[in-house]
């Protein structure tokens, strides 16, 4: 007999709505509502010891729907209570709940009813949750979305400035195609516009770091082109303080990527910047978001994480093309195509596994996602068992895993005789026959001959080239 009880938080800011299931669903005691404070904790304290008096449950299972963090003080509390009672508490996906909540034909939605949904949601998926346990990487990862956010608000003020210069002082911006440097930032505070350089003089006091006096001059010349044309003082300052604040944001988000490799694991950041590609500010992004490696069960498990496999979507004669998925962090993705990207162009055996993806007919983006993957696999095994990259440890697990033999001519047209009976026979649509008769014939073809190679990539070297490496 299963003697556990189910208890669901609806969380809300500054409270949260709880009742208490039992395993046939029916309600236990009444719902209540506690406040997110010292009160509130010490009255699900009391309450939680009352109902292990009464009825002696083996396990409460009690679960908060993820909401960013406002679940974040009740989990920590149900920790710590979990010493005192047996209990257990997870966090759920949102999304989870809610198609739970379709399937049982639930219209209305109040926190009494959200609650009973999670409480219900765990009894039909007991075997899938995965409770709770403190994660030291939490913290670093606040911070690391705090370094994202001033990424974007430096891209925001980039543009602005881009804007502005195009208008008062675009002489300048074919030395800014590549984001504005810092020799750039600083001759922008001195001189907003272009009048305002054609008047400056070539002396000791305004020299620019890393600006020659040949670039000086010529690009002075060019503004004494547009002298007559003055740009407003109000344009001007919003240039000066455009400028300053672009520096500010640069040197406040390298400080911070530095205070974040001092306080991470100094083994394992050097254990991922021994891979190809991966410099300091992608081992840190990385190694935040993955935490603890042992978190993964399997190198699947962490590719899954991070949405780096193929979405098919097909149903009867619908049939939509395979696409990436899009889940998993897009910073990470992001950082981990550039290191695919580099890896791919300096490590010659990244760039064999692109260079054979695309001869197959991968395009150039899936060849680069494919090294993407086998590089999160290299780094679970790399994490898991302490050692840099090695290159020849990949290559004696590939060298396990033969090829399977290919059919002979004979058999393989027998089988497409086969099913080309079938297929006329069975009563599918002409759309769907047409499919599988396509695709019986590319089998075939395929098993059967060697195949022409598909044209090496453009913007990487070709495989020959990685011989010298």
């Amino acid at each position: 007999m299963n003697t556990n009880l189910y208890l669901g938080i609806d969380v809300s800011k500054g409270y949260a709505d709880m009742v208490m299931l039992g395993a046939n669903k029916t309600v236990v005691g009444k719902p209540f509502q506690l406040y997110d404070i010292d009160e509130g904790y010490k009255a699900l304290d009391c309450y939680l010891e009352s109902i292990v008096k009464e009825y002696k449950p083996s396990l409460i299972c009690a679960a908060v729907e993820s909401t960013g963090s406002f679940e974040n003080h009740w989990l920590e509390v149900l920790y710590e209570l979990g010493s005192k009672y047996p209990l257990k508490v997870a966090r759920l996906n949102p999304l989870g709940v809610s198609k739970y909540r379709q399937a049982d034909m639930k219209v209305q939605v109040t926190d009494r009813s959200s609650s009973m949904a999670i409480a219900g949601y765990l009894i039909n998926h007991s075997d899938r949750i995965v409770y709770y346990e403190p994660d030291a990487y939490a913290k670093y990862r606040s911070y690391l979305s705090h370094i994202d956010l001033l990424i974007k608000q430096k891209v925001q003020l980039s543009n602005i400035l881009h804007q502005y210069l195009y208008s008062c002082f675009p002489e300048i911006l074919p030395y800014c195609r590549n984001g504005f440097s810092k020799s750039m930032l600083d001759l922008l505070e001195h001189y907003p516009s272009s009048s305002a350089l054609a008047k400056s003089r070539l002396s000791k006091h305004n020299k620019i770091a890393y600006i020659s006096s040949n670039k000086w001059l010529t690009l002075r010349d060019r503004c004494k082109l547009r002298a007559d044309k003055t740009c407003d003082e109000l344009i001007s300052s919003v240039i000066v303080d455009t400028a300053k604040q672009i520096r500010d944001k640069i040197t406040l988000i390298n400080n911070m990527y530095d205070t974040l490799y001092s306080k991470l694991p100094e083994n394992q950041l050097e254990i991922m910047v021994s891979m190809p590609g991966i410099g300091k500010k992608t081992a840190v992004i990385l190694l935040c978001i993955i935490g603890d490696i042992n978190r993964f069960s399997s190198p699947h498990q962490i590719v899954g994480y991070f949405g780096l496999y193929p979405v098919i979507n097909e149903s009867g004669d619908g049939k939509k093309k395979p696409h990436l998925s899009k889940k998993g962090n897009t910073m990470l993705r992001k950082h981990l195509f550039m290191s695919a990207l580099v890896a791919c162009n300096h490590d010659p055996h990244l760039g064999t596994i692109y260079h054979k993806a695309v001869e197959k007919g991968l395009s150039k983006k899936a060849s680069i996602c494919k090294v993407m993957k086998k590089m999160l696999r290299m780094i679970y095994g790399m994490l898991l068992s302490g050692k840099a990259y090695d290159a020849s440890i990949d290559t004696s697990y590939r060298d396990r895993y033969k090829p399977k033999p290919k059919l002979d001519v004979e058999s393989l047209e027998g089988i497409s005789k086969t099913l080309n009976s079938l297929i006329q026979v069975a009563p599918i649509s002409r759309k769907n026959a047409h499919i599988r008769k396509e695709q019986t014939e590319a089998i075939a073809r395929t098993q059967s001959s060697k195949g022409q190679s598909a044209a090496p990539s453009v913007f990487l070297p070709k495989k020959n080239s990685l011989n010298h490496l």
